[in-house]
C-alpha cells in the first residue's frame, strides 16, 4: 500500500502523521546538496528530509543576481530530465535508507518559456534582469500544472515513490511567491484580469487586494493538482501569508485567509522573522498567523536559516555564485563563537516546543551545523519534539494579537507606519515577558472569549478591525491599539497586561516562551532573572547548548536564574495547583 501522510490535531497539537504514526516534524535541508550534511543528520536520528528541485534553471533572487542552484528539469525544450530529482534523492537515501522527504519544488519556469511566451511575463524584470512568469497567466497555469502533472507522475513510477510524504510548491522570487518584478506581477495578463475582476474604474486599493488573491489562487491551483495525482495521500503546503513580516501589498502575501479552510493546502512555511537582523537576546517570531493556521487545523513550518559561527559567504561555498558585496555581513553572518550559535539554536527550538509548529534547519550553503556540539544539541531537540507530540498539552495563553491582512491595501505607498506597527512591534510584543497568540482578523469572532486581552496590530483600522473593537468595548475585554504613531516598548506593554489582569512571567526585557509543558528564557542580558509560573509546577531543567543540569525535579511557582548574555535556558513544567509563592533558585 502506498505512503500516506497528514496533518492531525491531538491535544490542541498540530501534528505530522506518515502512514498513521507520529513523525517529529524537525527536518535538515540545503541549498547546495553536493555540499549536504544528510548523515550528520541521520546518524542524530533524524528522519525527515526536505530537497529543492527546480523547473527552471535560474536564480531564485534576481534582485541580487544570484546564480542558478541546479539545473532546471524543463531546461530543455520538450527533453526533461527527470534524472536531476533521482540523484538528489538518490543522495539523501544513501546517507539515510529510511528517509521520509518531502521535495520542495519550485515552479519557476525555463527561459526558453518565457522567450517564447512574452505576454505571459511582467512587462519587465528586475534590474535588467529578463521579464519572467505573471501569476494572473492562465497560460503560465496550464503550462506549469502539466509540468507539475508529469514530475508527479515520474515520482508516482518511481522506486523511491514511499520515500515521498509530502511536497512543497514554490515559485516566485526567493520561491516565497514574491511576484518576479517586486511591484505586484504587472503585465498584460494581470491587467486585463483586474480588469475583468474588478472594473476599469477601480483604484489601488482593490489592485492590492488582487495582487495578493491571484497568489493564493495559484497556490491553490497547483496544490490541487498534486492533490489529484497523489490521490490525496500526501499533505502538501507552500511559503505564504507572511501578514506580521511583510508589509507591502504589491508582494502578494495578503490573501492567506483565502487558503485557512482550503482542503488541498496541509501546511503553510515561513522563515522566522528577520526584524532587528535576527540579533541575539530577541524573540524571532513567526512571519504567519501561526494560531489561525492551527485554528483551521493547517499546521506551520518554520524554516531555520540560523547563522551559525560557521557560516560563510556565499562566494566561498560557490565562486561566481552572487554579485561582490552580497550575501555577506549583516544578517548573514552569524555569532562570532560556537556557544551564541548553540543559544540561538536552543532558542529555535524552545520556539517550536512551546508554539506547536514543525521546523527545518535549513543549512543553506552547507555546514553551518557541522559541529559535534550543534549536533549533539539538534538531536536532543528533535526527541524532545517527539515527546511532546506523545505527552503534550496546549497551554492557552492569555493574550492574542490580531493582524487584518486587509489593512495593508489601504496603505498609501506603505509609509513606515505599517513596518512600525505590524513587524517592529513583535519585537516589543517578544520581550514583554508574557507569551501571545497571533491570529487573522477574520478569526477574531472565533477566538474572542478565549483570551484574557488583545492587542491590535493597526496601521489603519478597517471595518473588520473596528467591529472587533467595539466588541472588546462592549464586553469589557481589554485591548491595546498599536498603530506605529510610535515605537511601541515592552515595559509599556506590561503595564497593559497589569492593569488586565494578564499574568508576567517575567518583568525583565527577555524572551520568555511557554507552553505545551515547556518553559524557556532567552537573555537579552547578563544577570539574574525572576521568572514567575502562573501555578505551582513540577519543574525539570533540559540539557541542550552545554547547559549542565542537575537530574532533578523542583516543585515551586519561582525561579532565579543566573545568566549570561544571550543564554536559553529549557525547562519541562508540569502544573500542580495554586499555592503560597515558593522561590527556587537554578
Amino acid at each position: 500500500m502506498a505512503v500516506e501522510s497528514k496533518i492531525c490535531i491531538s491535544k490542541g497539537l498540530p501534528g505530522l502523521f506518515v502512514d498513521g504514526k507520529p513523525v517529529a516534524a524537525m527536518a535538515y535541508i540545503t541549498y547546495f546538496t553536493d555540499r549536504a550534511h544528510y548523515r550528520d543528520f541521520a546518524d542524530v536520528g533524524y528522519e525527515l528530509f526536505s530537497v529543492p528541485v527546480y523547473f527552471g534553471g535560474r536564480g531564485i533572487n534576481p534582485i541580487s543576481h544570484i546564480s542558478a542552484f541546479s539545473k532546471g528539469i524543463y531546461d530543455v525544450k520538450g527533453r526533461p530530465n527527470y534524472g536531476i530529482l533521482d540523484r538528489e534523492v538518490g543522495r539523501i537515501l544513501k546517507d539515510s535508507p529510511n528517509a521520509m522527504i518531502f521535495p520542495r519544488v519550485n515552479l519557476m519556469m525555463p527561459k526558453w518559456w518565457c522567450d517564447e511566451h512574452p505576454a505571459e511575463c511582467n512587462d519587465k524584470g528586475i534590474d535588467g534582469e529578463p521579464a519572467r512568469e505573471c501569476f494572473a497567466s492562465d497560460k503560465w497555469r496550464e503550462d506549469a500544472g502539466t509540468m507539475l502533472k508529469k514530475f508527479i507522475a515520474h515520482v508516482e513510477a518511481s522506486a523511491y515513490r514511499d520515500h515521498i510524504v509530502g511536497y512543497q510548491i514554490a515559485d516566485g522570487m526567493t520561491e516565497e511567491w514574491f511576484p518576479f518584478d517586486s511591484v505586484g506581477g504587472v503585465g498584460r495578463c494581470s491587467r486585463e484580469g483586474f480588469q475583468k475582476r474588478y472594473g476599469e474604474k477601480a483604484g489601488r486599493e482593490k489592485w492590492l487586494r488582487y495582487v495578493s488573491e491571484v497568489v493564493a489562487e495559484a497556490i491553490a491551483y497547483f496544490a490541487g493538482i498534486v492533490k489529484k495525482y497523489t490521490q490525496r495521500r500526501l499533505v502538501v503546503g507552500c511559503f505564504y501569508g507572511y501578514t506580521l513580516e511583510v508589509v507591502n501589498s504589491d508582494w502578494g502575501h495578503h490573501g492567506a485567509e483565502k487558503l485557512l479552510d482550503h482542503p488541498d493546502i496541509d501546511f503553510f512555511c515561513s522563515p522566522s522573522s528577520y526584524i532587528g537582523e535576527r540579533a541575539p537576546g530577541r524573540d524571532w517570531p513567526s512571519m504567519t498567523a501561526l494560531d489561525s493556521c492551527v485554528l483551521h487545523e493547517k499546521m506551520v513550518f518554520t524554516e531555520y536559516d540560523t547563522r551559525t559561527c560557521l557560516t560563510k559567504p556565499l562566494k566561498e561555498a560557490r565562486p561566481n555564485g552572487c554579485r561582490p558585496g552580497t550575501y555577506e555581513g549583516g544578517v548573514w553572518k552569524g555569532p562570532d563563537t560556537l556557544q551564541v550559535s548553540r543559544w540561538l539554536l536552543k532558542n529555535n527550538a524552545a520556539r517550536q516546543l512551546t508554539h506547536g509548529n514543525g521546523s527545518w534547519w535549513f543549512d543553506m550553503w552547507g555546514g553551518w551545523f557541522h559541529n559535534e556540539g550543534m549536533m549533539a544539541d539538534l538531536a536532543l531537540y528533535r526527541r524532545y519534539v517527539a515527546e511532546t507530540m506523545k505527552d503534550g498539552q496546549m497551554e492557552e495563553n492569555q493574550v492574542a494579537v490580531i493582524a487584518d491582512e486587509e489593512a495593508y491595501s489601504l496603505i498609501q505607498n506603505t509609509d513606515s507606519t505599517s513596518g512600525i506597527c505590524c513587524s517592529m512591534s513583535r519585537e516589543a510584543l517578544g520581550l514583554a515577558g508574557v507569551p501571545y497568540a497571533q491570529y487573522q482578523m477574520g478569526d477574531f469572532k472565533a477566538v474572542q472569549n478565549r483570551y484574557r486581552a488583545f492587542v491590535f496590530l493597526a496601521p489603519v483600522y478597517t471595518e473588520r478591525m473596528k467591529k472587533a473593537i467595539e466588541i472588546c468595548c462592549e464586553n469589557k475585554i481589554p485591548y491595546f491599539v498599536a498603530d506605529g504613531k510610535e515605537p511601541l516598548l515592552p515595559g509599556q506593554l506590561r503595564e497593559f497586561y497589569r492593569q488586565s489582569k494578564v499574568h508576567i512571567w517575567c518583568e525583565t526585557d527577555d524572551v520568555i516562551y511557554a507552553g505545551n509543558g515547556w518553559l524557556s528564557i532567552h537573555g537579552a542580558t547578563k544577570g539574574r532573572k525572576k521568572i514567575c509560573l502562573p501555578d505551582t509546577c513540577i519543574i525539570e531543567e533540559r540539557e541542550g547548548a552545554g547547559t549542565l543540569v542537575r537530574n532533578e525535579k523542583t516543585k515551586s511557582n519561582v525561579l532565579f536564574l543566573d545568566m549570561e548574555q544571550f543564554e536559553t535556558r529549557l525547562f519541562r513544567i508540569v502544573r500542580v495547583s495554586q499555592g503560597k509563592e515558593q522561590e527556587r533558585e537554578i
